[in-house]
């Protein structure tokens, strides 16, 4: 048969079923004549003329391509005709508008039955379908045809068979998708990009929303990875390019996201696995990967903490994410916001307790700070700097989760010293916006616990005056209406306070007892009340049966012009309207104050009560409930 008459229609016998023959052999022999016209026909001989080869196709599309089982010689033919680069073009568009119509559920079954255990023919189907799939949606002309099925074949093939293919071929088909694509299509969901990715994803094996996958391949977890790891890097691409618009960046994220979060939920075993934290490395890797230019980085963190907040099942990412985040990211200011933003997560998402009373029993999980500092894991190389940038972002989740690691380690007093020290500079210099209020009571507690702790077992007794000094000034100015500070504050025309009114009240109470604490004696020393009863109470009634010239010679020991000014200003607010919803819990605290058998040792007891009362919320201040009194 002849090149002109195959053009004229001829190949359209090749699959005629004579007479005489019986069913099964003229299916076998329309099969053959199929697998004959795809490999001497649907390329076309070399330099075949256009016209030639439109005819060739335009009887080919006859054929019974709906019976077709190919082979997988005529599969690898398929595929040359894209990868061996010296085919025309409108092959592989014709190919397009033939391969839907293969029976390819029937092809992948029969395939799957017939081999034999360690036979590598499933595999080798499987790898050269899914690189033609993947081709096929990345040709623009054949996604643009109106009538063309390569989206319901694609839509059809997730639930193949995929656990056929191992890594090395999977990630063979990724980096061809990689090389011939527009990365910022990533960021459109409708995109012919968006369903080859839906399909990669598929044959990754991540599970479906409906549940797991029934097989996975022993490699499923590179698979994951690979997979993660070419959608972000196209992400991190898209950022490169002026055209691509932030808004879009949303659905992109959020499915790395939701990829993640179905891992969680079908596989629970895999939810604190070193797994999933490979996984979440390289989503967070977006952040090393997306233009350092404009507001790209801060709208990817939004879009990502939008996530948290808002995606079902994402709480069993946040302690994930923290190991993660502190492994991956090489912005220090990046790890902090996401490190803390994820611990703050993790404590939403917990129970609030069942006991009402204001002591706790011991929890073995530290009521979710033991989990916190198994997750957390500080930059050893670039600690200092990584301090700094948690006092300046208000890390105070972070930090406390921090030296919840390294007291343990202490192996002194001065070494407990020393941490209480840093943690009453960083308190000095946090500057925490009003969602960030609460936080400063986990550093005002540990600093209060450990500069107590020097005081009850005979540690540093003379350097704690100077840091209980310093920690109540830092509570006053949180605890003030309206700022001092500065020339308008001296005249008391500073700017009105941006904290809540209990925040403001446990700062004035807190600081008003501690100087109440430290009284003078005659020589201006220092002392503290470390004892029920002891002198220089605020309300010690000898203090006004002399005058300031007998105390000085007595050497009576007297509450400080300091200690009288902070309690007259907790006094007031008793009679301030701004407080009045919050009259009992002041009245509370200046009768606390005012308890002559209250000592400085009792600071905490007063200070888990107002912070539990007050923020009853918030389950990250449940652990300061535990040895309250």
């Amino acid at each position: 048969m002849g090149t002109a008459e195959l053009a004229d229609g001829g190949v359209c016998r090749l699959c005629v079923c004579r007479p005489g023959k019986t069913e099964r052999s003229c299916q076998r022999s329309a099969n053959h004549g199929l697998a004959l016209a795809v490999l001497l026909h649907l390329p076309g001989p070399p330099h075949t003329p256009h016209h030639v080869m439109h005819a060739y196709h335009t009887n080919l599309i006859k054929l019974p391509w709906s019976t077709y089982l190919p082979d997988l010689a005529a599969i690898n033919s398929m595929m040359k005709l894209k990868t061996a680069g010296h085919y025309p073009p409108s092959s592989f568009i014709f190919l397009s508008r033939i391969f839907p119509i293969f029976p390819w559920k029937n092809i992948v079954v029969a395939y799957c039955a017939t081999s034999p255990p360690g036979d590598p023919t499933p595999l080798q189907l499987h790898f050269m379908l899914l690189k033609l799939l993947v081709m096929l949606a990345a040709e623009k002309e054949v996604m643009d045809q109106e009538d063309t099925k390569v989206p319901e074949l694609i839509a059809e093939a997730q639930d193949f068979h995929w656990e056929f293919i191992d890594a090395k071929m999977y990630h063979d088909v990724l980096q061809w998708q990689q090389a011939n694509c527009k990365p910022a299509m990533v960021l459109h969901a409708g995109s012919s990009l968006s369903l080859a990715l839906r399909l990669l994803k598929a044959a990754a094996g991540f599970p479906t929303s409906s549940g797991p996958r029934e097989h996975m391949h022993p490699e499923v977890w590179e698979k994951r990875l690979d997979y993660v790891l070419l959608v972000v890097e196209l992400i991190g691409s898209a950022t490169h390019s002026r055209d691509a618009k932030m808004q879009n960046y949303s659905e992109a994220v959020s499915h790395l996201f939701q990829t993640a979060v179905d891992i969680c939920v079908q596989e629970p075993h895999e939810q604190q696995s070193a797994h999933m934290i490979s996984l979440l490395q390289e989503i967070l890797n977006l952040f090393n990967t997306c233009s350092p230019s404009g507001n790209v980085l801060h709208k990817i963190t939004d879009i990502i903490f939008a996530i948290f907040e808002q995606m079902p099942n994402t709480h069993f990412l946040t302690l994930p994410a923290v190991t993660a985040g502190c492994r991956t990211l090489a912005s220090l200011s990046c790890m902090t916001k996401v490190v803390e933003h994820c611990i703050e997560y993790h404590f939403k998402a917990l129970a609030k307790p069942e006991s009402t009373s204001l002591e706790l029993p011991r929890d073995v999980n530290a009521y979710g700070w033991h989990a916190v500092t198994l997750a957390l894991i500080m930059p050893e190389a670039s600690l200092e700097e990584f301090y700094q940038t948690c006092v300046s972002d208000c890390a105070a989740l972070t930090l406390h989760g921090h030296i919840l690691q390294t007291l343990p380690q202490c192996t002194g007093h001065q070494q407990e010293f020393d941490i209480a020290a840093r943690l009453v500079q960083w308190c000095s210099q946090m500057k925490p916006t009003p969602a960030q209020e609460a936080k400063m009571f986990l550093l005002w507690e540990k600093a209060l616990s450990l500069l107590l702790r020097q005081v009850r077992f005979g540690g540093n007794f003379t350097g704690v005056v100077p840091l209980f000094t310093s920690l109540a000034a830092g509570m006053t100015r949180f605890g003030e209406d309206k700022a001092s500070e500065g020339i308008l504050g001296a005249i008391g025309l500073g700017k009105k306070s941006c904290y809540s009114h209990q925040f403001r009240l446990v700062s004035r109470a807190m600081a008003a007892f501690l100087h109440c604490q430290m009284p003078m004696d005659s020589s201006q020393t220092t002392k503290l009340r470390v004892v029920p009863t002891a002198a220089g109470h605020v309300k010690d009634p000898t203090r006004n049966q002399q005058s300031p010239r007998n105390q000085q010679i007595s050497g009576l020991i007297a509450p400080t012009k300091l200690g009288d000014q902070s309690f007259n200003s907790l006094e007031s607010l008793l009679s301030n309207k701004h407080y009045a919803h919050l009259r009992e819990k002041v009245s509370y605290a200046v009768s606390f104050v005012t308890d002559s058998s209250n000592c400085i040792m009792n600071s905490v007891q007063l200070f888990v009560y107002l912070c539990v009362s007050l923020y009853p919320d918030d389950r990250f201040l449940d652990a300061l409930r535990v040895n309250v009194s």
